[in-house]
This record gives structure tokens, C-alpha cells and sequence, in this order.
């Protein structure tokens, strides 16, 4: 049902590969074989064709091939609309930060001044003159983080679209590794980082390290080339190409104007347009201030998104992070690669469950 619901969503036609009245259960040519555990018929199967257990964590890790990798995406343009407002903190420290881990000359950074104090809008305003890859889109009176950001999305030229809260500590190589994501795994389009904040995640063992650190663990404990595909991923930044931007279009701030609501809706709109969401579990990022982490977490509308999007589907997509496998088997080696410093909770399992 529900791909016939996609392809009817995506005005695509369709080829039968069996006459009328076939299907795969009943046509000479194919077998049907039940989940027996790999016990019955399907391991006669699997020993005719050598055919092993496949294991997703089973490759190399993201730090062995990293710096190739991101080489490779160096070249991409990639916009970072970076939003600050009257209470963001640090603003001359983020920025530095910002261009310390900027990865090459076709990525950009626009700021998206929301009504920020006047020092903090002068100091913005001449780093702009004084950088190149800055620029500044300044509101005199504040529009909020959607708002802007749909402003942001409107002059926007980049291949990856990075919407990122000010408030963010970023990690090295972290738009590039973005990239690297989402443009390595056919039909996605969004991708979002690793983060402390995200209760799904189960990555609060992290939280107390530095960002590099954390984020060296996780390009050590990531598989190259694995990324969770995920119902909706949420976030101090949600990384969008081009092709699903236009496809999907501006956020929907009036029905969804909290981050984890509106988040949450776009990636919805951006599935039943035929993009997958990605998760980079070599990438970690770190919000700084509580009012930034409640503007992110906080949820108004999830009654909204029961109506628009069934409670089924809701409930599910939360799911999706929380019990998917490989991020299971991502955390059990980040503990591990903590030793003594990790102090497990009761409730607490590791491994792939």
C-alpha cells in the first residue's frame, strides 16, 4: 500500500515484471522463503550460494578513511545559514569556530542576524567585510529561527543547505563530513549530526567531553558509509540539498513553530516526496546554552502532527532512532571505547539488543 501511495504522490508509472495473476509467491522462477532463523530451508539456501551473515558494522571505520572522504567534498558548495538572536552567547567565539572548520572555498556562511544587540550586530556586520565566505542577512525587529531560516533557504545556492543554531559548537570537517553523507547514499536528502540534546540518540555519555573528543570517538565508531536512514532526524542542524528544498519548499513555522515540530514536519514532507533522511554517526555537534537546547527540544504541535501525519506514523519515526540497530551497535563501541570513564546505568544495555 504504501508504495502504491508513492508512486501515485510521485506521478510515477510503473512496469509489471509477471503477467496478470503472478506474483512473486506463485511465479517458477522464485522461491519463497520463510524467517526461519537461518535453522531451515533459507540456510540450505544460503549454504548453496555462500551466501554470510551481513553485518552493517562489519567495515572500517569513518577515521580511517575520513580525510579522503572529505577531500572528496571539499569542492561541493555548501551554505551554512548560522542564526543568532538577542541572547546568543559567544557570537565572536561561534564564528571563529565556524571558519577554523570551514573545509574550502566553495563553502559559504551566512549569518542570519535575528535582532541581535547592536554590539553583537556590528561585530557581524565587519566580519562580513573582512571575510569573504561571510555574509550577513540582518532583521531589525526578531522573526524567530524558522522564520529566518526561511529566509535564508530563499537566497540560498549551495548543493547542501546546513541550518544551523548559533548556539552550536562545531566540530572539524563537520559540513564536509555532511556532505559526504548525504551525497553518497542515492535518494537522500536531508541528514542531521550527532548531538548530545536528542534523547533518541542515547548519547549522553558523551556529554561531558570536550566536542573534539566526542567527536573523534564517533569517526572511530562509525562504519564508513553507514548512515542510519531514519523517518524524521532532528537537531541543532538539519542539513537539506538542494533538490529537497525545492521540492519540499519554506518551513511551516505557523503550524510548527517549535525546532523539534517544524523538524519533524519537514522531514515528513521531504519522505512523501520521495527523500530519505540520513543520520552522520561520524559527526558531532554540542549546543552551548540552556535556551538554545529548550528552543531545539521543546514540542507544541505534536498533536498537529498526529492529525497531519497519523499517530502511527509519529510514534514510529521516534522509533526509528531510538530502536534502530546500527545505532545500537554505534553506541555499544563508543562505550567501549571509554573504558573505565564510561559508568554504565542500570537500565542501561550494550550491544545490538
Amino acid at each position: 500500500l504504501s508504495v502504491n501511495f508513492a508512486l501515485r504522490q510521485a506521478d510515477v508509472s510503473w512496469h509489471s515484471l509477471m503477467p496478470k495473476g503472478q506474483s512473486v509467491r506463485s511465479h517458477p522462477a522464485f522461491a519463497l522463503l520463510a524467517h526461519d532463523s537461518n535453522r531451515g530451508l533459507a540456510a540450505d539456501f544460503n549454504a548453496a550460494f555462500s551466501l554470510g551473515v551481513v553485518d552493517p558494522l562489519d567495515g572500517p571505520s569513518d577515521s580511517q578513511v575520513l580525510e579522503e572522504r572529505r577531500a572528496g567534498r571539499q569542492a561541493c558548495p555548501i551554505d551554512v545559514l548560522a542564526y543568532f538572536h538577542a541572547g546568543s552567547s559567544n557570537v565572536q567565539t561561534r564564528m571563529n569556530e565556524l571558519l577554523e572548520a570551514r573545509g574550502g572555498s566553495a563553502q559559504r556562511i551566512v549569518v542570519l542576524d535575528d535582532a541581535t544587540e547592536a554590539r553583537t550586530g556590528r561585530l557581524l556586520a565587519a566580519l562580513a567585510e573582512s571575510e569573504p565566505a561571510v555574509s550577513v542577512r540582518r532583521n531589525d525587529v526578531a522573526q524567530g529561527f524558522a522564520s529566518a531560516m526561511n529566509e535564508g533557504l530563499s537566497i540560498a545556492n549551495g548543493e547542501l543547505v546546513l541550518m544551523l543554531d548559533g548556539d552550536t559548537s562545531v566540530s572539524k570537517g563537520w559540513a564536509e563530513k555532511l556532505g559526504d553523507a548525504v551525497f553518497s547514499t542515492p535518494g537522500a536528502g536531508l541528514v542531521a549530526p550527532l548531538s548530545k540534546i536528542i534523547d533518541d540518540q542515547e548519547l549522553s555519555f558523551l556529554a561531558e567531553l570536550p566536542i573534539e573528543e566526542a567527536n573523534r570517538i564517533c569517526e572511530a565508531c562509525a562504519v564508513a558509509t553507514v548512515s542510519p536512514r531514519l523517518a524524521v532526524v532532528e537537531g541543532p542542524c538539519i542539513g537539506v540539498t538542494r533538490a529537497a528544498v525545492q521540492a519540499v519548499g519554506p518551513i511551516d513555522w505557523k503550524r510548527f513553530p517549535y525546532a523539534r515540530d517544524w523538524q519533524r514536519d519537514f522531514c515528513f514532507r521531504a519522505q512523501r516526496a520521495g527523500f530519505i533522511s540520513l543520520l552522520a554517526m561520524h559527526t558531532y555537534l554540542g549546543i552551548l546554552t540552556h535556551a538554545s537546547l529548550e528552543r531545539i527540544t521543546k514540542s507544541w504541535s505534536e498533536s498537529v502532527l498526529k492529525m497531519v501525519y497519523g499517530a502511527d506514523a509519529v510514534t514510529r519515526a521516534g522509533l526509528s532512532m531510538k530502536d534502530n540497530l546500527v545505532m545500537y551497535g554505534f553506541r555499544a563501541r563508543a562505550r567501549g571505547s571509554l573504558g573505565s570513564r564510561y559508568m554504565r546505568p542500570e537500565n542501561d544495555f550494550n550491544g545490538l539488543g
